[in-house]
Parts: C-alpha cells; structure tokens; sequence
C-alpha cells in the first residue's frame, strides 16, 4: 500500500474527532483554567479553526539546580522539547507525528507528515503544579516548529514556525494544558495557534525499540515490570509507570505524592490519548 493512501487511513479517526470545527470552536476555556490576569486564549472570537497537527514528544526540564527539573518550589525552568515516534512503523520513515490543514491557511499539503517537532519554552518562575493558579508563576513561552514532509517523499519541503505560551490548564482535566501563540514564518504563517496539549512525568530506560500500537494508542507492545508497577514504553528510551514516575512526579495532581517531586523528563501529547485516556485537542491553527 503507498505510504501517502497508508497515512491517509490513519488519519481519518482523528480527522473526524479534530477537524469538526464547530465542536471544536463551540468549546470554551473552562472558568478558572487560567491565572486571571491571562485571557482566553482559545477559541478566539470571531476566528475559523482551519488544522490541526499532533503528535508525541518528549521534553528535558532544566532548572537552576544541578538535574533538579520541575519541583514544589517556583523557579526559573527551561524545557527543551522534541517529537519522538510511536511506532516501529513511525520510526522507519522518521515521522513524529502529522497534521490534518485547510488550503485557507496557505500551505504545500492538507495533509502533511511532521518529519521533526521542536520547542524551547521557559518561564522565569514556576512549580510543577501548573494548575494552583499561584500568582507569583509566569507561563511557559518560547518557540515552536514543525517540519514538514508535504510529497510524501520522506523529505522535509515545508516548515511551520512560531510562538506558543502554556496559559493554564484545564480545570476538569488537569493532564491538560491550554495553548495559544502564532504562526510567523513558513505555512501557515499568520494564524493565530490555539488549543490543548497533555503534559505527564516520563523516566528514561534502557530498552531500545519499544513503541506501543497505533490503536488504540493505550495497547502497548512492550510491557515490563517496575517495583510493584509496569512501565510501559512511551518511545525508544522512554518508559510511563504510574507508580514509578507518573505519581512519583505529579506534584499532588492527581493523587498522594510518592517521594519528593523532580520531573525532569515529560511527555506532551498534541492530538493523541493522554495516560489518564483523556484525547487532547492538538496544536490548532485559526484565522
């Protein structure tokens, strides 16, 4: 089967859950999902949700400590970030992920695979407890980008570059973070970026080649006992265990804290299933 009839299939669940605009449009920022002195960033009145993309990453949380990352305490904390695949299949043709996009918004393809996936996002004061609402934080920004295979020749021609800020979370999904930015250069330049993305604690492993299925994404390929907890395989070299990392490091999000929270390694999921199996909205592109 060619690849580009393979993807297609693939994609048509999620193009019917994410690209139905008006469900989409017709949802609002739950009240107190933000700091109130952040607006609701999505959706922007008057404004036509055109695409979306998805995809895994894993992130590298920095703070001023030595391999401290995201604690109780505020601080400054920088988050490197990069598309991984989920797959085996995926990893063969180093696809990240892909994105579903309306030619209103002026791109190479509708529906293009993401060969690479990069953020850089800091805040000068912050805790791992996203959603306390504590005045004293600053949200998450910085840069965002997507590199596209548009032909389906396994080769990057197009890119989608820009800005995002983390503006709260969700406030009957705390896994949920909401998003806004904007697109400044390459495809879909202009279009204003809204929409929710999942965060969860990860911890690297040595185990090389495990990818869990394609659906449903909860079926894992690889599972593998930790302590009194399975860890099951996020990407090559990444593993979630809700005991071992995901409680240990939730900062009293969703449930007791196990140990002193120190997340260094997250998973942000755009589009996909979060480990709690709530389905985040995905990096969207409005206009």
């Amino acid at each position: 089967m060619p690849r580009a009839i393979a993807r297609r299939s693939r994609f048509a669940t999620l193009a019917a859950a994410v690209i139905t605009a008006s469900a989409l449009i017709g949802s609002a920022l739950p009240s107190g999902a933000a700091p109130p002195t952040v607006a609701n960033p999505y959706p922007q009145a008057g404004m036509t949700d055109y695409g979306v993309c998805y995809g895994l990453s894993v992130g590298a949380a920095r703070g001023p400590v030595p391999r401290a990352g995201l604690t109780l305490s505020n601080q400054a904390v920088s988050i490197s970030v990069k598309g991984v695949p989920t797959t085996t299949a995926d990893a063969a043709v180093n696809r990240v992920g892909g994105c579903l996009l309306d030619a209103a918004l002026g791109v190479h393809s509708t529906a293009p695979a993401v060969l690479k996936f990069a953020a850089k996002i800091t805040s000068p004061s912050v805790d791992c407890q996203l959603n306390d609402l504590d005045a004293s934080e600053r949200p998450f920004m910085g840069k965002v980008m997507w590199a596209l295979d548009s032909d389906d020749d396994g080769s990057v021609d197009a890119k989608i570059s820009g800005y995002v800020r983390i503006v709260g979370t969700d406030s009957s999904l705390p896994e949920m973070a909401w998003v806004t930015g904007m697109v400044i250069k390459g495809d879909a330049v202009g279009a204003t970026i809204g929409g929710e993305i999942f965060f969860a604690p990860i911890f690297k492993f040595s185990a090389v080649g495990k990818f869990y299925l394609d659906t449903p994404q909860q079926n894992w390929q690889q599972l593998t006992p930790l302590g009194t907890d399975t860890a099951r395989a996020v990407s090559t070299g990444y593993g979630y265990s809700s005991l071992n990392a995901y409680y240990y490091g939730n900062c009293g999000g969703f449930g007791d804290i196990l140990g002193i929270p120190n997340v260094t390694s997250l998973m942000f999921g755009a589009g996909i299933e979060s480990p709690l199996g709530n389905i985040s909205q995905g990096f969207h592109f409005l206009i």
